[in-house]
């Protein structure tokens, strides 16, 4: 997973790296040493991210299904039929739909139970659900 940002080719090694460095740095994130060392890796991090799917986000849990129960429960609670019918979009693809003015609060709604808790609001890709109750009301 790579993108060439301003002359600079950035490499992630997996989709947990592009997550952790998409995000906006936490307390503990340099320590840990998992923070984006520059502004401009973060966008380029947001930028592999951004071109991932859903069926990427999912299959590639951060912790693993068999080692987490809370990872089970989230991961049970996916109403497949909702997520098989979204799954091949890119997180840039939902953004754009969920932001598109003809997009319902009810279709979000609707949608949102064929995603994982992680994507709704955990994750990077959580920003999406976040930044638009304003526009559509609370999801």
């Amino acid at each position: 997973m790579k993108t060439k940002l301003f002359g600079t080719v950035y490499q992630f090694k997996d989709i947990k790296e592009v997550l952790a460095k998409a995000n906006e740095e936490r307390s503990g994130d340099r320590l840990a040493g998992i923070a984006a060392k520059s502004v401009t890796e973060m966008i380029a991090a947001k930028e592999v991210l951004s071109n991932l799917t859903l069926k990427d986000l999912r299959n590639n849990s951060i912790v693993p299904y068999e080692e987490d129960e809370v990872t089970r429960v989230i991961q049970d609670l996916v109403n497949e039929k909702i997520y098989n019918q979204v799954k091949n979009r890119t997180v840039a693809e939902l953004r754009e739909w969920i932001l598109d003015t003809k997009t319902r609060t009810s279709d979000i709604r609707r949608i949102s139970r064929g995603l994982m808790e992680a994507i709704k609001k955990g994750a990077p890709a959580g920003m999406i659900f976040q930044s638009i109750a304003g526009t559509h009301g609370d999801i």
